[in-house]
């Protein structure tokens, strides 16, 4: 984003340096020191501007790919983590739900055994982290939704509720045990 930003506001420039020389060559000697009121060329040409870097500016990265992360080391998870939630945070409610969109499809998108070996892969390596490197990633979790608008909160937990009906009981009564012993390494 920062080299389009650059290149446009280095491409305005350069028009409202040329804009501003054919103005002084027609103008007269007089009027050449006077500042002269933006000509709706340059005011469309500065509105785009604007509108482009904002644009640029309020776009969140594409949800990672799940196979990608569980391949990430602690250490790479917990920054990608961060970052993502950086920009999340700076996002409006509506592109947070289409990036959460977005990270269920590439999930749907995996085959069940496919879910079923990244939650394994996902699970030992969370079983295999320090006390501070869980904490560390609990906690921004926990920040992430605190910051979440009540609204956003209650979509999320509808879902989960959804997810969570259609799951066989054997599979609920795993994500029960897998909850409280997740509680009780705290």
């Amino acid at each position: 984003f920062q080299h389009q930003i650059a290149a446009l506001s280095v491409s305005y420039r350069l028009t409202k340096r040329q804009n501003e020389d054919m103005q002084v060559t027609q103008q007269p000697l007089s009027m050449k020191n006077t500042p002269q009121p933006l000509s709706m060329k340059n005011t469309f040409g500065i509105s785009i501007l604007l509108s482009l870097c904002a644009s640029a500016l309020a776009q969140l990265p594409e949800p990672p790919d799940p196979r990608f992360i569980a391949n990430m080391s602690v250490e790479e998870r917990i920054e990608r983590g961060k970052f993502i939630r950086d920009e999340l945070s700076k996002a409006t409610p509506e592109e947070r739900k289409n990036f959460r969109d977005k990270f269920r499809q590439k999930m749907q998108a995996l085959s069940p055994e496919e879910r079923k070996t990244l939650h394994e892969q996902m699970h030992s390596q969370w079983k295999s982290m320090t006390k501070e490197q869980q904490e560390q990633i609990s906690a921004g979790r926990r920040q992430m939704i605190e910051s979440l608008t009540p609204e956003e909160k209650a979509e999320i937990k509808k879902h989960r509720q959804q997810e969570f009906e259609k799951m066989t009981p054997e599979e609920r009564q795993k994500w029960r045990d897998d909850l409280r012993h997740h509680s009780d390494t705290k």
